[in-house]
């Protein structure tokens, strides 16, 4: 049967409960099963893809916050491991360069997602799911913030890619924004 999203967008103010969370991945917000007609095993995922109206709906739960999180779920693979047919191919993609550009690009330009609703899915509200502080900017503390540039744009091709892997559906296409820089406690 096909996926069906197990909460409804029509909630306004979801309940709050303290140990209940909801995420969904980047991909499952960008794709769908219009994108497999290829067979692209780097859309192999776990769940599945849904249907156009499913992807809206899991939408509609990041906008409204029924959807607590946006997970990258960064699955690197060799080469040898995704060029199998899609079935036997191995569950997942990278994301970790990919990911907020997409995001920005698909949601936030044409006005499905605010900036702000966009940032907090992708940081500050995973934080507190896992009960941790979300990232302060404070003087004489250690830095942890993106530095990304929404004009950029740029082919996404191996060797424009930081990651080891190049699992991923979007080899070839234009994204608009690029990640700059990243800062954390442990690097400057």
């Amino acid at each position: 049967p096909p996926f069906q999203p197990s909460f409804s967008c029509r909630w306004r103010s979801p309940p709050r409960l303290a140990h209940l969370t909801a995420s969904t991945t980047w991909l499952h917000l960008i794709a769908d099963v219009t994108d497999l007609s290829t067979y692209d095993p780097n859309l192999h995922l776990a769940p599945p893809l849904g249907t156009p109206d499913d992807r809206q709906a899991l939408c509609e739960g990041v906008r409204t916050q029924v959807i607590d999180a946006i997970a990258v779920d960064h699955t690197p693979y060799t080469y040898e491991e995704k060029t199998v047919s899609f079935a036997t191919a191995p569950v997942g993609a990278i994301g970790l360069e990919l990911a907020l550009p997409s995001l920005w690009q698909q949601l936030v330009e044409p006005g499905g997602l605010s900036p702000l609703e966009l940032w907090q899915a992708l940081s500050t509200a995973p934080a507190q799911c896992l009960a941790q502080k979300p990232a302060r900017c404070v003087v004489n503390a250690p830095l942890e913030f993106v530095l990304f540039d929404p004009q950029d744009s740029w082919q996404v091709e191996p060797q424009a890619l930081r990651s080891r892997s190049r699992n991923s559906h979007l080899l070839g296409q234009t994204l608009q924004g690029r990640v700059k820089r990243t800062f954390s406690a442990t690097s400057s």
